[in-house]
């Protein structure tokens, strides 16, 4: 071991800071890219909802598709109304809130 110095612990210290900076940022940029990547994800959901469903108010007013309550995608002309299907789903909603909501609270009174 001769012409060899061992490193003094601030020099390890410093290594090991650039090490952990290093480390850090890059966990910092593989979560700046899948932030990235989650947005241009999601704008290509809303791009691809509105092209497929914009044309949908070609034959329909938006008071129409709205309130009415006639879903017919193929008839001539279609028809979109979803009424029917606002009304259905508040209807599952009501019953699964009457059922879990006092199974929930006998469960939590049990428990304390």
């Amino acid at each position: 071991m001769l012409g060899k110095t061992s490193p003094t612990t601030a020099e390890s210290g410093e290594a090991l800071r650039r090490r952990w900076r290093l480390g850090e940022k890059l966990i910092e940029s593989w979560i700046f890219l899948a932030g990235i990547l989650t947005i241009v994800v999601l704008l290509g959901i809303i791009a691809l909802l509105l092209k497929e469903g914009l044309p949908a108010f070609w034959y329909t007013s938006p008071w129409e598709f709205l309130f009415g309550t006639k879903w017919y995608p193929v008839s001539e002309p279609p028809t979109f109304g979803i009424t029917s299907f606002f009304v259905a789903t508040l209807w599952v909603t009501l019953v699964a809130t009457a059922i879990s909501v006092p199974i929930g609270v006998a469960c939590a009174a049990y428990l304390a």
